[in-house]
Order: C-alpha cells, then sequence, then structure tokens
C-alpha cells in the first residue's frame, strides 16, 4: 500500500454509512474500535441528528432521550451544550438537561479536541469525578460528552465514565477534522501491519506502461528524494478526486497516475 496522506478517514464524523464488510468490521474489533447498529439518529455538534448504519460503539451510546444530559467542557467553544440539548430535543421530541465542567490544568487559550482527547486518555479521573458530580446534581439517566475520550483506549474511558458516574455515556458525533476519524485511521494503520501488509508513506511519481499494462510505478518516498521502483501482479487505483490527488486541474482535468479517463456526468450530459 502506498499512501501520501491518511486519506477519506478525516472526514469521519463516527458514523458508517451503507455496509461494513464483515473483514473490516472484524478488524477493527481486534483494534478495540467496535462498530454497531445505532438505536436510532445519532447527535451531531451542528444541532442535527444524523442516521447511520453503523457506529463506534461510543457515538452509539450518545442516545437522545428524555432524562439525557449534554455536558459540555469548558475552554472547548464548539460544543455548546445548551444550545444543542435544545436542538438534539426538539429533533428528538425529547427533554435533554445541559451542563458545564471544568477540568484542571484547562490551558488559558481554551482546548483543542485532540489536545483534550490525549489528556483525558493520560488520566481520565477528572472527567469521572466531574461527571460523578453532573450526575448526581441533574438525576440524569445519560451523559452525551463532546468526541474526546481518549485516543487508543476510548472503550476503556468510557467503561470507567459509566462505572464511576452510574449512568451510561456517549460521545455526539465531531466534525471534521475529527478525533472519531484519527480513531479509525490508528485502528486501520494497527489492522494493516498485525496482517504484514507493508504501507509506504510517499506517492507514485510515474507508472511503466508495456504493452497497454502496467509493469511497475515508481514510487516516491515522504523521507526520500528519488523515486524506488515498486513491481507488483496487479495494481488498485485508490487516489480519490482532488483532494488525494486523484484528479490533477492543469489545462485539462487529468489522472495522473495511468493517464485514465477523467468525465463528468452532470444533468444527463458528460463532459470529458
Amino acid at each position: 500500500v502506498v499512501k501520501r496522506a491518511p486519506g477519506a478517514t478525516a472526514l469521519s464524523h463516527g458514523g458508517w454509512a451503507g455496509p461494513l464488510p464483515e473483514r473490516i468490521a472484524h478488524a477493527l474489533v481486534q483494534q478495540h474500535l467496535v462498530h454497531v447498529d445505532p438505536s436510532g439518529p445519532l447527535p451531531h455538534p451542528d444541532g442535527e441528528l444524523r442516521t447511520y448504519d453503523f457506529a463506534a460503539a461510543s457515538h452509539a451510546a450518545a442516545r437522545v432521550e428524555t432524562g439525557a444530559c449534554v455536558v459540555g467542557i469548558e475552554g472547548l467553544p464548539a460544543f455548546r451544550p445548551t444550545a444543542l440539548a435544545r436542538m438534539w430535543g426538539d429533533a428528538a421530541g425529547a427533554e435533554l438537561a445541559s451542563d458545564v465542567i471544568r477540568l484542571p490544568d484547562t490551558p488559558a487559550t481554551g482546548w483543542a479536541p485532540l489536545a483534550l482527547a490525549r489528556a483525558v486518555e493520560l488520566d481520565p479521573a477528572p472527567l469521572e469525578a466531574a461527571l460523578r458530580d453532573v450526575a448526581e446534581r441533574t438525576g440524569c439517566t445519560r451523559i452525551i460528552l463532546p468526541a474526546v475520550l481518549g485516543i487508543d483506549s476510548t472503550a476503556q474511558i468510557r467503561e470507567r465514565l459509566e462505572t464511576g458516574t452510574g449512568v451510561p455515556a456517549g460521545e455526539a458525533l465531531a466534525v471534521t477534522p475529527s478525533i472519531p476519524g484519527w480513531r479509525l485511521q490508528r485502528a486501520l494503520d494497527r489492522a494493516l501491519a498485525e496482517a504484514r501488509v507493508n504501507v509506504v508513506d510517499g506517492r507514485v511519481a510515474d507508472a511503466t506502461i508495456e504493452r497497454d499494462r502496467c509493469s511497475s510505478v515508481a514510487v516516491v518516498r515522504a523521507d526520500a528524494d528519488r523515486p524506488e521502483q515498486y513491481q507488483a501482479e496487479r495494481y488498485l487505483l485508490a487516489t480519490g478526486r482532488y483532494v488525494g490527488g486523484g484528479i490533477v486541474a492543469d489545462r485539462v482535468f487529468a489522472e495522473p497516475v495511468f493517464g485514465a479517463a477523467v468525465w463528468v456526468d452532470h444533468l444527463g450530459e458528460r463532459f470529458e
């Protein structure tokens, strides 16, 4: 596998639309990132409820129901619990409470989501104590948090919070680029490594075509200046479109690796 960036996982909100192939689902379970069928729409930080076929277990647990409490964290301004509780509640026909907690060592400039997730992973105790107080004060039956419950230990952190507070806890979906996307990419990377797949960080600079067949590709590694030749029996092009570099725009739109045909179908017309 040759890749120059994480790819579409950066766009993940925490939900999975469409079928989840069995081998991928099994690989994610092995990496402690279990995906389940959510019981209903999931809350998104833009105030909407979104429907997915599968979701990471921490997000599937964020059910919008009467008795739930939306909990924000001071210093994380993109997640506004009072407004979100009202919007999610209106969308689901439910009564939601809201609260805000403050964690020790909150930076003066506020939290970046990744920094907060790492802080929670290093020491979940302050978050556990703050949420226990919320559960006791509000009498809530469920806690909905922003997606910051660690990076690689989300399942263990969520279990600890639920044990400590006595109520279920879940994470709302996230905006891109997101912590859920980061988790998904890391889980897939670990699964590839365990399957002994060689992953090369770099880009394909050229392809050698002989008799209408690709015989090799020239790969420029991220840590090298000169290309290396890679040979295989078959090649799978999975570069995506514009963001991934799968289609480039110069004087015309072009696929830069194999020179594959590029066109756009729009309103019944084809544009080459």
